[in-house]
């Protein structure tokens, strides 16, 4: 019932349908018109859903916990340490790279030394004190140092990511909790 023709509008030509009920539309053609064009819509759409439905890419391994021997660390939550370099209990320098995982915590305690701290992947929020208390934390992101002076209570925590820091200090030194009230 309906036909084609061909209708000049000024330099460019436009192909018209004209229905049964006389309106005119754009001839692009109908699925059932085109068996190959049914078939390019339905891939592309069975690609699309495919790809919704796969899941997302598990997150790329650490390199800075990778091949490292963590152990659990003493008054921490999720939380992990390995030396890197020295000997902690012996006179010296030595280097630790703690690991926090999500959620994760590392209780109120002190070092009879002082440490310099950089972080190198994640964020951690960091306070002193005695007593955890998150509006007093300041946030480290990946890149910064700071210095933890020696006997100093202080905690750590990492509410929103894994975060792994590295400390250096003078042996020899040690993990004191400190009492809560």
């Amino acid at each position: 019932t309906g036909f084609n023709r061909v209708r000049r509008r000024g330099a460019r030509r436009e192909r018209l349908r004209v229905t049964g009920r006389g309106r005119r539309d754009s001839h692009m053609g109908t699925l059932s018109e085109s068996p190959m064009r049914a078939a390019l819509v339905l891939a592309l759409a069975a690609l699309s859903l495919a790809a919704c439905a796969t899941s997302a890419p598990s997150p790329a391994p650490n390199p800075w916990t990778q091949g490292v021997k963590f152990a659990p660390m003493g008054s921490a939550q999720k939380a992990e340490a390995a030396t890197m370099a020295g000997k902690q209990n012996e006179a010296g320098v030595y280097t630790i790279r703690v690991h926090v995982a999500k959620g994760g915590s590392i209780a109120p305690h002190t070092h009879p030394d002082t440490r310099i701290l950089t972080v190198v992947s994640g964020e951690v929020y960091y306070g002193f004190g005695a007593v955890v208390d998150t509006g007093f934390a300041k946030l480290y992101r990946t890149g910064d140092v700071f210095v933890v002076p020696g006997n100093a209570p202080h905690w750590a925590e990492a509410p929103t990511s894994d975060v792994v820091y590295q400390e250096s200090g003078m042996g020899p030194t040690a993990f004191i909790t400190v009492k809560q009230p």
